[in-house]
């Protein structure tokens, strides 16, 4: 009898061993999946505000495509308006630059200057993307 307890034991520990191996694999299945479907969004969203900023150019004059900021709001505050109003986790560099009408390199070296803005690279995208932590 002790020994088909013992025999039962161990068939329990193997059994709850592989199932907490199954359980991380599909948490990290689960975390890839969601950073992948986030990326591809990010992406269809830039490609939807260029279609946007296009269309927008065509019909707006040449004075009135920056995006119009808060009275008195600095250009940090603006980006980091566009990054919040974004309702993904990422906000790419190429929409921070067109809802903003400042350059990248005045984008990355307000955003290095930021304490609550997290600088990362896309994945698929290879491009800057930032986050408010």
């Amino acid at each position: 009898m002790n020994a088909q307890k013992e025999e039962f034991k161990v068939f329990i520990n193997k059994t709850l061993s592989e199932m907490t191996k199954h359980e991380n694999a599909l948490k990290e299945f689960v975390e890839e999946t969601e950073s992948e479907i986030e990326q591809f969004v990010s992406s269809a969203q830039e490609q939807i505000d260029a279609i946007a900023t296009d269309v927008y150019e065509s019909v707006t004059p040449e004075d009135e495509k920056v995006m119009d900021k808060d009275e008195g709001a600095d250009d940090l505050q603006a980006i980091k308006k566009v990054i919040e109003m974004s309702s993904f986790k990422w906000t790419s560099i190429k929409r921070v630059m067109s809802k903003t009408g400042l350059e990248r390199q005045a984008i990355l070296k307000l955003a290095r200057l930021s304490d609550d803005i997290v600088i990362s690279m896309g994945k698929k995208s290879t491009d800057h993307i930032f986050r408010l932590e």
